[in-house]
């Protein structure tokens, strides 16, 4: 469904969210498409974060909610410090309407092994999100996207061939896909997308290049 107008969108997750900072098509197909909403996106995404693990240099705790740290402990070991908000705060002060999770592919080089933990650690996100208010009256809706595929470039000495990378992205995407449809919440695979593409959308074999966004 389209969002309501004036919907307040945070993103959350990996560099592939990151990334959206540094190119205009995301939030410009937004505004093109919906003209008259007046939508509003905010994004605290940052590379190497995870539904249930985000580490900041000015915070003490890296986890993105409570009960989090059950989720990721050979991660525990964090020291940073200081009063920088946490995970909730941040989303609070952004007042979603709608959360979007960036997720898996730093999840995908656990491999088939870390399959299971990202599936409850996912169902634990989700569980959470879809119970928070974040400061309005309701908790927001949920939408997940999953990584791209990976684009081998044999121009590269020693450049990944992308077979490994890209068996453990489709596992890590579908189930993604399984927690969606099992929690009833929006999913883009962006990864069956890019496969599918027929061209190069990358600039370094994982984040979108500009062609890539206009994709």
């Amino acid at each position: 469904p389209a969002p309501a107008p004036s919907s307040r969108i945070v993103l959350v997750g990996g560099g592939l969210g990151q990334r959206i900072q540094h190119d205009g098509q995301f939030e410009t197909q937004l505004h093109l498409r919906y003209p008259e909403r007046n939508l509003i996106v905010r994004n605290l995404c940052q590379p190497g974060d995870t539904a249930a693990y985000r580490p900041r240099a000015g915070r003490g705790d890296p986890w993105a909610f409570p009960g989090a740290e059950k989720l990721r402990p050979e991660l525990r070991h964090h020291r940073g410090s200081g009063v920088e908000p946490s995970m909730d705060e941040w989303i609070t002060l952004c007042k979603p309407d709608i959360v979007i999770g960036f997720f898996g592919y730093n999840e995908s080089f656990d491999g088939p092994a870390g399959l299971e933990a990202f599936r409850k650690e996912l169902e634990a996100w989700l569980r959470h999100t879809k119970a928070t208010k974040y400061g309005r009256d309701t908790p927001p809706a949920v939408a997940l996207v999953s990584p791209l595929r990976f684009e081998p470039d044999p121009s590269i000495p020693g450049f990944p061939d992308g077979k490994t990378e890209n068996e453990n992205l489709a596992a890590y995407s579908k189930v993604m896909g399984e927690v969606a449809a099992s929690n009833d919440v929006g999913f883009i695979d962006l990864f069956a997308i890019s496969r599918d593409a027929g061209r190069k959308l990358t600039s370094n074999g994982f984040l979108p290049d500009e062609d890539g966004f206009r994709y």
